[in-house]
């Protein structure tokens, strides 16, 4: 490629990019080796050992290799600011020119992408550069080989075609948590939009079973108690609860199940916390209502049977008055015949003390 095209695309890609919000700088990191070779050169010994430093358009470089560092790094390219798949073809295809970084994870080297390219779609490029050392980029070995080299191969990809396409939606579940953990961690994580909404659909449209709860919780205990898979599960139990979805028969043992995953069970019982402070409080509230109900009935009751009683003993009483008022003349004639020793019945002294009770003045005398 001709020095003239060079500059050619460095200024279309710059007056982009400066559109964009992207700085100029990004241009600076596209600089080839020719360039450095044409550019005084100083000296710096340190014991036996001689490295080269030179300066490119302000791009530090030892032996003639671009060295990333944190300050090295555009402003604007610090951020994911850029969204490869709404990028034109020819300014994605500008990207696979410049400085290039490699990745490797543990011993094993994966691939080899430009800087201007994998800062342009990472949110985290600065991050990993700044912790590793200037040329390489070194992931956790916990991360899924395949799922990394998935996403780097496809963002490699994306320099080379005209129209791309997000990274194929992953729906295995463990594939899934995979790609995710790879995404997070290289700040790919808005290229996977399609796996995780497929994912999400798919968890909230079933009753999560032991075999997906453990996959998730497991994953997540590796990966971090904020994993994104963990929210989507916890929130479908917690709703699954709360509208009692599940059948009476199994309910128990899966209430079970959930809490012998402890991870799942706490998240659950956090996001259900409030629901289950407002149904304590109602079901408090219905139980004094139902209390008070049962109390004014019990005092209804008891207040009629109080009537009915006072009832039942005035009538009594209207009955035994009756009855004393018709003994009362027998027992007055009894008292008048006999003179001085009074021989009455039980009967007649209990009716002779009620009707003095009642006021009778002429039993009064004899009595």
């Amino acid at each position: 490629m001709g020095r003239a095209h060079q500059n050619m695309i460095a200024a279309r890609l710059r007056k982009r990019n400066e559109a964009a919000g992207v700085n100029t700088a990004a241009a600076q990191l596209r600089v080839k080796s020719s360039q450095a070779q044409n550019t005084p050169n100083s000296a710096v010994s340190n014991g036996d050992q001689v490295n080269t430093i030179s300066k490119v358009n302000n791009i530090p470089k030892v032996n003639n290799a671009v060295v990333v560092t944190a300050t090295t790094v555009p402003p604007a390219l610090t951020r994911c600011s850029i969204n490869l798949l709404e990028m034109p073809a020819y300014q994605r295809k500008a990207l696979a020119h410049g400085p290039t970084i490699k990745f490797v994870q543990g011993k094993t080297f994966l691939i080899s992408l430009p800087v201007g390219l994998f800062f342009s779609a990472s949110s985290n490029a600065a991050q990993l550069v700044s912790s590793n050392c200037a040329t390489e980029i070194k992931l956790p070995t916990s991360l899924s080989t395949s799922s990394l080299q998935l996403l780097l191969e496809w963002l490699k990809s994306c320099t080379m075609k005209n129209t791309i396409f997000a990274p194929r939606v992953q729906r295995d579940l463990v594939d899934a948590l995979n790609i995710y953990h790879s995404a997070e961690a290289l700040g790919l994580l808005p290229y996977i939009d399609n796996t995780l909404k497929y994912q999400k659909h798919r968890l909230f449209n079933t009753t999560p079973s032991e075999g997906v709860i453990s996959t998730i919780e497991n994953s997540a205990l590796n990966g971090g108690c904020d994993d994104h898979f963990l929210a989507i599960l916890t929130e479908r139990i917690a709703y699954i609860i709360r509208k009692d979805l599940l059948h009476a028969d199994e309910k128990d043992d899966y209430m079970t199940m959930i809490a012998n995953h402890r991870t799942v069970y706490a998240v659950v019982q956090r996001i259900n916390g409030p629901w289950m402070k407002r149904r304590a409080a109602e079901a408090r509230r219905l139980e004094l209502e139902a209390k008070a109900a049962a109390a004014k009935v019990r005092n209804e009751k008891a207040m009629e049977r109080a009537a009915a009683e006072k009832v039942m003993r005035k009538e009594a009483a209207n009955k035994l008055y009756h009855d004393d008022m018709e003994a009362r003349g027998a027992l007055l004639e009894k008292l008048k015949g006999q003179s001085k020793v009074l021989t009455l019945t039980k009967d007649e002294m209990e009716l002779a003390e009620r009707l003095r009770g009642y006021g009778d003045v002429q039993i009064g005398k004899w009595m």
